[in-house]
């Protein structure tokens, strides 16, 4: 993409290689749904983009539009890619949290139950 900025909701434009790096390094789930939302959603800065299309002239259109879907698409794999990352970050610390000793007894259990015939059989036989 030869363009580095694109505008954004309110107006201001966005280093389009900033964007990126934001997106490498949330640090939350939670932080890159929201980061998400701001460039991809229906408000977002890519949408913007989008909207401003019908302004341009057919060749411009052509080429800006060609532009924004690249963007979107690396984008797109950046979220999932950074999504993957803090997934197996949380699981990683949820498991370090959750040690587990194979060698420890047993809590114990309910061993089974008698089959129904058998409860049958010993219910008659106690009469």
């Amino acid at each position: 993409m030869t363009d580095q900025k694109s505008d954004s909701p309110s107006g201001e434009t966005v280093d389009l290689h900033h964007a990126l790096r934001q997106i490498q390094t949330t640090p939350s789930l939670e932080a890159l749904n929201g980061l998400k939302t701001a460039l991809l959603g229906k408000k977002g800065a890519l949408s913007q983009g989008m909207a401003h299309l019908a302004q341009l002239s057919p060749q411009e259109r052509k080429d800006k539009g060609g532009e924004l879907n690249q963007l979107k698409e690396t984008w797109t794999a950046a979220f999932q890619a950074r999504k993957q990352e803090l997934e197996a970050q949380a699981l990683e610390q949820r498991l370090q949290g959750e040690r587990w000793d194979a060698s420890l007894p047993s809590q114990g259990g309910t061993l089974g139950r008698l089959h129904p015939i058998s409860h049958t059989l010993d219910v008659i036989l106690g009469i």
